[in-house]
């Protein structure tokens, strides 16, 4: 059985995390990751969920996280009737979202 879409959430959130304690490895910059990980942290927080501390966790590319946090944001909002913290997840992720796009947008533009 697959992963309920929380658990895809916070398995994206812990994966943007790695990729930002990784910053080093992304000669291009982060493109919103550091902004985009925070937001899903600060949610976290709110609900008492801790982040995930698994050193399996593999960093996220840019694309692919911006494709996931498209995704998830989607997802959630067709389950926001479930309860508030899917709503905020859905809030968060589309906020997400938005830095990772944004972010990346304004990169292009400068060059």
């Amino acid at each position: 059985m697959g992963a309920t879409i929380m658990q895809q959430a916070v398995k994206f959130a812990a994966r943007l995390d790695r990729t930002t304690q990784r910053a080093d490895m992304f000669a291009d910059g982060l493109h919103g990751m550091t902004a985009a990980s925070d937001a899903l942290k600060k949610v976290m927080d709110e609900f008492g969920m801790p982040m995930q501390d698994d050193p399996d966790i593999e960093p996220i590319g840019h694309d692919e996280a911006c494709d996931t946090a498209e995704t998830l944001y989607h997802e959630l909002l067709k389950h926001a009737s479930r309860g508030r913290m899917t709503l905020r997840f859905a809030q968060t992720m589309n906020r997400a979202w938005a830095e990772l796009t944004v972010s990346d947008g304004l990169t292009e533009a400068r060059r």
